[in-house]
């Protein structure tokens, strides 16, 4: 049974709230391991406002690259069905053959930054 999508529970929280729903989206609740969860949270939330403040400018870059490549490396150690990709500069584009939409025909989920 698939819960239903998460919202996030604070203004910071979207990037590990996206990657979350991401994995609700792929697979099945009772497919998801108890420590997928506990990581996504354990390795995002790490960017620090301007008065000090941990967790309050949200999940930076570099964390998202690393939570990226940790998903990818539990995948293929624990034999969970689970690829990741990190995107970033000219690799992210809707362009017909582009690896993002490509990726979303071939089944899977992506989770977008984007600032406006």
């Amino acid at each position: 049974m698939k819960p239903p999508l998460n919202r996030q529970i604070t203004e910071y929280d979207c990037g590990p709230t996206s990657v979350l729903n991401a994995l609700v989206f792929l697979f099945d609740r009772a497919e998801i391991p108890p420590e997928l969860p506990k990581y996504v949270m354990m390795y995002c939330l790490d960017s620090f406002n301007a008065q000090g403040e941990e967790g309050k400018n949200g999940t930076s870059k570099p964390a998202m690259r690393f939570l990226s490549s940790w998903l990818g490396e539990y995948g293929e150690a624990k034999g969970f069905p689970l690829e990741c990709e990190y995107l970033s500069g000219g690799r992210v584009t809707a362009a017909e053959n582009g690896e993002l939409l490509r990726g979303l025909r071939d089944g899977g989920a992506a989770v977008v930054r984007l600032h406006l």
